[in-house]
Protein backbone atom coordinates (compact mmCIF):
# COMPACT_ATOMS: atom_id res chain seq x y z
CA UNK A 1 0.00 0.00 0.00
CA UNK A 2 1.42 3.36 -1.06
CA UNK A 3 0.52 6.74 0.51
CA UNK A 4 -2.07 7.70 -2.27
CA UNK A 5 -4.16 4.61 -1.21
CA UNK A 6 -3.85 4.75 2.07
CA UNK A 7 -5.15 8.49 1.44
CA UNK A 8 -8.21 7.52 -0.07
CA UNK A 9 -9.22 4.85 2.58
CA UNK A 10 -9.08 7.80 4.44
CA UNK A 11 -10.54 10.06 2.48
CA UNK A 12 -14.09 10.25 4.53
CA UNK A 13 -14.83 9.56 8.70
CA UNK A 14 -16.80 6.56 7.12
CA UNK A 15 -13.35 4.89 5.26
CA UNK A 16 -11.53 5.92 8.37
CA UNK A 17 -13.63 3.92 10.51
CA UNK A 18 -14.40 0.98 8.04
CA UNK A 19 -10.37 0.76 8.00
CA UNK A 20 -9.85 0.54 11.22
CA UNK A 21 -12.37 -2.09 11.78
CA UNK A 22 -11.04 -3.73 9.12
CA UNK A 23 -7.47 -3.80 11.17
CA UNK A 24 -8.89 -4.48 14.28
CA UNK A 25 -8.09 -1.14 15.75
CA UNK A 26 -11.66 -0.38 16.57
CA UNK A 27 -14.46 -2.75 17.66
CA UNK A 28 -17.37 -3.91 15.49
CA UNK A 29 -19.72 -2.95 18.53
CA UNK A 30 -19.67 -1.95 22.15
CA UNK A 31 -21.11 -3.03 25.09
CA UNK A 32 -22.70 -0.12 27.31
CA UNK A 33 -21.36 -0.63 31.01
CA UNK A 34 -23.87 1.61 32.50
CA UNK A 35 -26.93 -0.98 31.27
CA UNK A 36 -24.91 -3.82 29.43
CA UNK A 37 -27.38 -2.85 26.01
CA UNK A 38 -25.58 -3.26 22.36
CA UNK A 39 -23.71 0.48 21.92
CA UNK A 40 -23.83 1.35 18.01
CA UNK A 41 -22.06 4.54 15.97
CA UNK A 42 -23.96 7.68 15.45
CA UNK A 43 -23.15 10.56 13.49
CA UNK A 44 -22.00 13.46 15.64
CA UNK A 45 -20.64 16.72 13.98
CA UNK A 46 -19.73 19.12 16.38
CA UNK A 47 -16.62 16.43 17.26
CA UNK A 48 -13.71 15.91 15.32
CA UNK A 49 -13.77 12.05 13.69
CA UNK A 50 -17.53 12.51 13.33
CA UNK A 51 -18.98 9.48 14.82
CA UNK A 52 -19.35 8.84 18.45
CA UNK A 53 -20.84 5.12 19.86
CA UNK A 54 -24.43 5.76 21.46
CA UNK A 55 -26.40 2.95 24.05
CA UNK A 56 -29.52 1.59 22.26
CA UNK A 57 -30.90 1.89 25.69
CA UNK A 58 -33.56 4.67 25.86
CA UNK A 59 -33.73 4.78 29.12
CA UNK A 60 -29.75 5.41 29.08
CA UNK A 61 -28.63 6.95 25.74
CA UNK A 62 -25.17 7.26 26.75
CA UNK A 63 -22.47 8.61 24.31
CA UNK A 64 -18.82 7.30 24.53
CA UNK A 65 -16.01 8.30 22.77
CA UNK A 66 -15.37 6.71 19.32
CA UNK A 67 -11.95 6.20 20.39
CA UNK A 68 -12.52 4.96 24.05
CA UNK A 69 -10.65 1.68 24.42
CA UNK A 70 -8.15 1.87 21.60
CA UNK A 71 -4.48 2.98 20.90
CA UNK A 72 -5.70 6.29 20.06
CA UNK A 73 -7.72 6.93 23.19
CA UNK A 74 -5.63 9.69 24.99
CA UNK A 75 -4.57 11.89 21.49
CA UNK A 76 -6.87 14.70 20.56
CA UNK A 77 -5.90 14.52 16.71
CA UNK A 78 -8.08 13.32 13.79
CA UNK A 79 -7.91 9.00 13.36
CA UNK A 80 -7.04 9.56 10.36
CA UNK A 81 -3.95 11.78 10.84
CA UNK A 82 -2.46 9.37 13.41
CA UNK A 83 -2.70 6.71 10.72
CA UNK A 84 -1.16 8.72 8.19
CA UNK A 85 2.13 9.47 10.77
CA UNK A 86 2.02 5.78 11.62
CA UNK A 87 2.74 5.26 7.95
CA UNK A 88 4.94 7.57 7.21
CA UNK A 89 6.70 6.67 10.49
CA UNK A 90 6.58 2.77 9.02
CA UNK A 91 8.42 4.06 5.74
CA UNK A 92 11.36 5.83 7.24
CA UNK A 93 10.24 9.62 6.57
CA UNK A 94 12.26 11.11 9.16
CA UNK A 95 11.38 14.92 7.87
CA UNK A 96 9.33 16.59 11.21
CA UNK A 97 8.64 19.28 8.61
CA UNK A 98 7.09 16.79 5.98
CA UNK A 99 5.05 14.99 8.77
CA UNK A 100 3.55 17.81 10.13
CA UNK A 101 2.80 18.90 6.32
CA UNK A 102 1.46 15.61 5.48
CA UNK A 103 -0.56 14.87 8.28
CA UNK A 104 -1.32 18.75 8.84
CA UNK A 105 0.17 18.76 12.17
CA UNK A 106 1.30 21.19 14.22
CA UNK A 107 2.68 20.01 17.10
CA UNK A 108 6.33 18.10 16.91
CA UNK A 109 5.60 16.84 20.76
CA UNK A 110 2.97 15.40 19.27
CA UNK A 111 4.50 13.77 16.37
CA UNK A 112 7.57 12.81 19.08
CA UNK A 113 4.81 11.32 21.27
CA UNK A 114 3.86 8.84 18.26
CA UNK A 115 7.38 8.13 16.87
CA UNK A 116 8.15 7.02 21.08
CA UNK A 117 4.89 4.93 21.02
CA UNK A 118 5.80 3.16 17.52
CA UNK A 119 8.97 2.44 18.89
CA UNK A 120 7.64 0.90 22.03
CA UNK A 121 5.92 -1.23 19.65
CA UNK A 122 8.74 -2.46 18.10
CA UNK A 123 10.64 -3.47 21.40
CA UNK A 124 7.67 -5.22 22.40
CA UNK A 125 7.32 -7.38 19.20
CA UNK A 126 10.93 -8.57 19.84
CA UNK A 127 10.75 -9.02 23.72
CA UNK A 128 7.27 -11.63 22.52
CA UNK A 129 9.22 -12.62 19.45
CA UNK A 130 12.83 -13.49 20.27
CA UNK A 131 14.99 -12.37 17.10
CA UNK A 132 17.77 -15.15 16.66
CA UNK A 133 20.49 -14.79 13.24
CA UNK A 134 22.87 -17.05 12.12
CA UNK A 135 22.47 -20.99 12.56
CA UNK A 136 24.76 -23.66 10.38
CA UNK A 137 26.45 -22.45 7.48
CA UNK A 138 25.92 -18.96 8.43
CA UNK A 139 29.20 -16.31 9.61
CA UNK A 140 28.10 -14.07 12.39
CA UNK A 141 30.41 -11.14 12.66
CA UNK A 142 30.46 -10.09 16.31
CA UNK A 143 31.59 -6.53 17.75
CA UNK A 144 31.73 -3.95 20.32
CA UNK A 145 30.73 -0.38 20.36
CA UNK A 146 31.47 2.11 23.29
CA UNK A 147 28.90 4.84 23.39
CA UNK A 148 30.57 8.02 24.51
CA UNK A 149 27.12 9.00 25.85
CA UNK A 150 29.09 12.64 27.78
CA UNK A 151 30.00 14.11 24.10
CA UNK A 152 26.30 14.24 23.97
CA UNK A 153 25.25 15.70 27.66
CA UNK A 154 27.88 18.45 27.63
CA UNK A 155 24.68 21.26 28.71
CA UNK A 156 24.53 19.14 32.33
CA UNK A 157 28.61 19.59 33.32
CA UNK A 158 27.40 18.25 36.85
CA UNK A 159 25.40 14.80 35.38
CA UNK A 160 27.92 12.03 35.52
CA UNK A 161 27.17 10.43 32.26
CA UNK A 162 28.84 6.65 32.01
CA UNK A 163 30.14 5.18 28.57
CA UNK A 164 27.43 2.59 27.20
CA UNK A 165 28.71 -0.86 25.78
CA UNK A 166 26.93 -1.87 22.74
CA UNK A 167 27.11 -5.75 21.53
CA UNK A 168 26.16 -6.48 17.78
CA UNK A 169 26.23 -9.00 15.54
CA UNK A 170 25.51 -9.65 11.76
CA UNK A 171 24.91 -12.31 9.60
CA UNK A 172 26.66 -12.09 6.32
CA UNK A 173 24.28 -14.74 4.92
CA UNK A 174 20.91 -13.25 5.41
CA UNK A 175 22.43 -9.77 5.92
CA UNK A 176 20.43 -9.13 9.72
CA UNK A 177 21.49 -8.06 12.68
CA UNK A 178 21.11 -7.02 16.06
CA UNK A 179 22.40 -4.30 18.55
CA UNK A 180 21.83 -4.47 22.50
CA UNK A 181 23.11 -2.73 25.34
CA UNK A 182 25.32 -4.77 27.42
CA UNK A 183 26.71 -3.42 31.24
CA UNK A 184 30.25 -4.25 30.42
CA UNK A 185 32.19 -6.75 28.28
CA UNK A 186 33.08 -9.43 30.50
CA UNK A 187 32.17 -13.28 30.06
CA UNK A 188 29.33 -13.51 32.63
CA UNK A 189 27.62 -10.45 30.75
CA UNK A 190 28.27 -11.62 27.32
CA UNK A 191 28.12 -15.20 26.67
CA UNK A 192 24.04 -15.41 27.63
CA UNK A 193 23.02 -12.55 24.92
CA UNK A 194 25.20 -13.77 22.18
CA UNK A 195 23.45 -17.91 23.03
CA UNK A 196 20.26 -15.36 23.23
CA UNK A 197 20.28 -13.77 19.62
CA UNK A 198 23.13 -16.12 17.80
CA UNK A 199 22.03 -19.90 16.76
CA UNK A 200 23.79 -22.95 17.69
CA UNK A 201 26.33 -24.30 14.27
CA UNK A 202 27.15 -20.61 13.53
CA UNK A 203 30.09 -19.72 12.81
CA UNK A 204 31.40 -16.86 15.01
CA UNK A 205 34.14 -14.15 13.67
CA UNK A 206 35.18 -11.69 16.03
CA UNK A 207 38.65 -9.80 17.55
CA UNK A 208 40.59 -11.67 19.28
CA UNK A 209 38.50 -11.97 22.72
CA UNK A 210 38.61 -14.16 25.32
CA UNK A 211 35.42 -14.07 25.33
CA UNK A 212 34.32 -15.84 22.49
CA UNK A 213 36.57 -18.60 23.24
CA UNK A 214 33.73 -20.08 26.31
CA UNK A 215 30.65 -20.16 23.79
CA UNK A 216 31.37 -24.04 24.24
CA UNK A 217 30.03 -26.34 22.29
CA UNK A 218 27.91 -25.73 18.75
CA UNK A 219 30.06 -22.34 17.76
CA UNK A 220 32.77 -22.47 15.64
CA UNK A 221 34.85 -19.19 16.58
CA UNK A 222 37.03 -17.49 14.38
CA UNK A 223 39.41 -14.53 16.17
CA UNK A 224 41.07 -12.38 13.58
CA UNK A 225 43.39 -9.51 14.41
CA UNK A 226 42.26 -8.20 11.07
CA UNK A 227 38.72 -7.42 10.68
CA UNK A 228 39.47 -5.91 7.75
CA UNK A 229 40.40 -9.18 5.63
CA UNK A 230 37.92 -11.78 6.50
CA UNK A 231 37.96 -14.53 3.83
CA UNK A 232 34.64 -15.50 3.60
CA UNK A 233 33.76 -19.30 2.91
CA UNK A 234 31.45 -20.02 0.45
CA UNK A 235 27.86 -21.24 0.94
CA UNK A 236 28.12 -24.10 -0.52
CA UNK A 237 31.74 -25.17 1.03
CA UNK A 238 30.57 -28.39 2.06
CA UNK A 239 29.87 -29.59 -1.55
CA UNK A 240 33.27 -28.53 -2.27
CA UNK A 241 32.34 -25.65 -4.87
CA UNK A 242 32.10 -21.67 -4.72
CA UNK A 243 34.32 -19.14 -4.28
CA UNK A 244 35.91 -17.87 -2.01
CA UNK A 245 34.72 -13.65 -0.62
CA UNK A 246 36.69 -11.11 0.71
CA UNK A 247 34.82 -9.22 3.48
CA UNK A 248 35.06 -6.43 5.66
CA UNK A 249 34.38 -6.56 8.72
CA UNK A 250 32.70 -3.54 9.48
CA UNK A 251 29.30 -4.54 9.74
CA UNK A 252 28.21 -3.83 13.26
CA UNK A 253 29.80 -0.55 12.99
CA UNK A 254 27.88 0.05 10.01
CA UNK A 255 24.51 -1.16 11.60
CA UNK A 256 25.55 1.52 14.66
CA UNK A 257 25.92 4.25 12.56
CA UNK A 258 22.56 3.64 10.65
CA UNK A 259 20.66 3.28 13.97
CA UNK A 260 21.78 6.16 15.83
CA UNK A 261 23.90 8.89 13.66
CA UNK A 262 20.48 10.87 13.11
CA UNK A 263 19.25 10.64 17.11
CA UNK A 264 22.27 10.79 18.86
CA UNK A 265 21.54 13.18 21.48
CA UNK A 266 18.29 11.51 22.12
CA UNK A 267 19.85 8.45 22.44
CA UNK A 268 22.30 9.84 24.79
CA UNK A 269 19.55 11.22 27.01
CA UNK A 270 18.99 7.69 28.34
CA UNK A 271 19.79 4.00 27.89
CA UNK A 272 16.12 3.18 27.81
CA UNK A 273 15.79 5.60 24.59
CA UNK A 274 18.67 4.52 23.02
CA UNK A 275 17.55 0.94 23.27
CA UNK A 276 13.98 2.05 21.41
CA UNK A 277 16.22 3.17 18.68
CA UNK A 278 17.85 0.11 18.12
CA UNK A 279 14.71 -1.97 18.43
CA UNK A 280 13.55 0.32 15.60
CA UNK A 281 16.61 -0.22 13.90
CA UNK A 282 16.49 -4.07 13.77
CA UNK A 283 12.18 -3.87 13.44
CA UNK A 284 13.04 -1.90 10.07
CA UNK A 285 15.21 -4.57 9.48
CA UNK A 286 13.32 -7.39 9.34
CA UNK A 287 9.78 -5.83 7.78
CA UNK A 288 11.58 -4.21 4.73
CA UNK A 289 8.86 -5.36 2.06
CA UNK A 290 5.32 -3.88 3.66
CA UNK A 291 6.38 -1.90 7.14
CA UNK A 292 3.19 -0.21 7.22
CA UNK A 293 1.25 -3.78 7.41
CA UNK A 294 3.44 -5.35 9.75
CA UNK A 295 3.16 -2.20 12.53
CA UNK A 296 -0.49 -2.47 12.28
CA UNK A 297 -0.77 -5.95 12.54
CA UNK A 298 1.37 -5.40 15.47
CA UNK A 299 -0.18 -2.35 17.21
CA UNK A 300 -2.97 -5.08 16.60
CA UNK A 301 -1.77 -7.75 18.47
CA UNK A 302 -0.11 -5.68 21.19
CA UNK A 303 -2.81 -3.67 21.65
CA UNK A 304 -6.43 -5.34 20.81
CA UNK A 305 -9.49 -2.48 21.06
CA UNK A 306 -11.87 -3.45 23.70
CA UNK A 307 -15.23 -4.40 22.98
CA UNK A 308 -16.42 -3.47 26.26
CA UNK A 309 -16.79 0.26 26.99
CA UNK A 310 -15.29 1.18 30.14
CA UNK A 311 -16.02 4.29 30.95
CA UNK A 312 -18.04 7.74 29.06
CA UNK A 313 -15.66 10.47 27.97
CA UNK A 314 -15.76 13.45 29.93
CA UNK A 315 -15.25 15.30 26.90
CA UNK A 316 -18.64 14.56 25.14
Amino acid sequence: MNFTVLSKCLESPEKVIEFCQSNNLIANQQMCKRCHYICILVTRTRIKDKYSWRCTNKKCRLWVSLKTGTIFAQSNLEIGRILKLIYLWSHGVASELTVQHECSISSPSTITDWKNFLREVCRKYFKKNRRQIGGPGHTVELGEILFNRSKYNRNNSNKVVRPLWVLGGYDLQDEQGFLVPVPNLSPEALLPIIKKYVLPGSTVVSDSWKTFNKLGEGYRHLALKNRLDFIEPPQNSTEGGGKMKKTKLDHVEMMWKEATQKNKKECAASKYLLETYLWEFMWRQQFRADPFLAIMQQISDLYPCQSQILQPSSSL
